[in-house]
């Protein structure tokens, strides 16, 4: 397992969102943000119905902008992503670390 957590991460989890979110709008807005190549969304229920977890699997891009991405979330520093300009609402996105083996293999 300890060799698994030393690849280089290609999981991000936004651990809180409103369930009301599609995940075509997450897959929309991770587009425009040119990060990478997006894979697969996962949704977790929340402890409350109106809140869920989120995973984004992708294949990062190369370039200088997502260079900075990726070093600021290897260094277990989240970054806050507006998704709406007309509104103060953002997503908190964290690199996913997996707590079990369980959850590597998603």
């Amino acid at each position: 397992m300890t060799e698994l957590l030393q690849q280089p991460f290609n999981m991000l989890c936004i651990p809180r969102m409103s369930t009301t979110i599609t995940k075509k709008f997450i897959f929309q807005t991770f587009v425009k943000a040119d990060w990478g190549y997006i894979e697969q969304i996962l949704e977790y229920p929340y402890k409350d119905e109106e809140q869920k977890r989120v995973l984004i699997k992708l294949r990062w891009n190369n370039n200088v902008e997502t260079e900075k991405v990726k070093s600021i979330l290897e260094n277990n520093d989240s970054i806050k992503m507006v998704y709406n300009m007309n509104s103060p609402f953002y997503w908190r996105i964290n690199k996913f670390i997996p707590r079990n083996k369980k959850d590597i293999q998603e």
